[in-house]
């Protein structure tokens, strides 16, 4: 008698405890954790998106469950051609359709307060952001990346960084840098580092235009020059001028 209570016992504490450890696993799942081994923290209900874009310049909050936190490194390497470390360049990188992978239809340039996000569409479809924040005394670097990869199921195919910006406040609309379908040929890319504003404009040409040939104002911009990131030049009154 004494033994089959055992086995009894034995019997409902085994069914509890894998009830508990059955309970345990789903919420692990349920909550939007990583998957085992695959080296990203579930981000759950983070809020994140693409900031800036097509909202008046607020952002989208709210990851769905699954989101995935990764490193930078990791998330750049997904969605697209990897974001540049300097805006200055990026900007360049994401103006010039020619070199832009063909399944890259549209990139777009938005702000997130001081913020700016360049984000790589395929198909009207975002694949990647590039966050860039200005430092102190440098060019504005990548501090945060989005991806959308469908590849990334354990992530519902969604995977940001640490840093991503989850409200923004007013600011200027989204700005199309390359856009195939348009055929959009933009006015130059802001590409060179401005040191005296401490942000990206355009770059002078090359060659010194000869304004006594052009108007006050050409080339329709202050733009910087490439020998000397401190000065922003124009023509006025026939001659090449530099403020420095």
């Amino acid at each position: 008698m004494q033994s089959r209570k055992r086995v009894r016992i034995g019997s409902v504490l085994g069914a509890a405890l894998a009830l508990v450890f059955g309970c345990a696993g789903r919420a692990a799942t349920d909550s939007g954790g990583g998957s085992a081994g695959s080296g990203y923290a579930g981000a759950g209900q983070a809020g994140t998106g693409q900031a800036g874009a097509g909202q008046g310049g607020n952002g989208h909050a709210g990851a769905a469950n699954g989101t995935c936190r990764a490193a930078l490194n990791q998330v750049n390497a997904l969605g697209g051609p990897p974001c540049p470390a300097q805006l200055c360049a990026a900007n360049a990188w994401a103006a010039d359709c020619t070199t832009l992978p063909p399944e890259i239809t549209r990139t777009v340039r938005s702000y997130c307060d001081e913020t700016q996000i360049i984000t790589l569409e395929r198909s009207g479809e975002p694949s990647k952001a590039c966050y860039y924040r200005r430092s102190e005394s440098s060019a504005p670097m990548l501090f945060a990346a989005e991806a959308w990869d469908d590849n990334r199921s354990e992530c519902g195919g969604h995977l940001i960084t640490e840093g991503v910006p989850t409200v923004c406040g007013p600011s200027a609309g989204p700005m199309p840098l390359c856009d195939r379908a348009a055929h959009q040929v933009s006015e130059p890319p802001d590409s060179c580092f401005d040191a005296f504003s401490g942000a990206c404009g355009k770059c002078c040409p090359t060659t010194q235009p000869d304004c006594k040939k052009e108007p006050d104002g050409y080339p329709g911009y202050a733009c910087v020059a490439q020998e000397n990131s401190f000065c922003s030049c124009t023509c006025q009154q026939g001659m090449w001028s530099c403020a420095c």
